[in-house]
């Protein structure tokens, strides 16, 4: 699981749903890319640090819990 996103996800008052909207995917998608039955693109993975998380380390953010 991605915990440091979905942490910094809660931090924030995000929802899963804006970011997969704003990266252009189902909320059930968003779910599974968190959790690692699928993986973000590269492509999805800038998109999300750029828009939502620019202050925060690249890699802290997508670290896996399997690391």
């Amino acid at each position: 699981m991605l915990i440091n996103l979905k942490l910094e996800i809660c931090k924030r008052n995000l929802s899963s749903a804006k970011i997969a909207r704003f990266i252009g995917i189902g909320v059930q998608a968003m779910s599974h890319k968190v959790t690692e039955k699928s993986q973000f693109t590269r492509t999805e993975m800038y998109k999300i640090h750029k828009e939502f998380f620019s202050d925060m380390d690249f890699y802290y953010l997508f670290r896996s819990d399997k690391e």
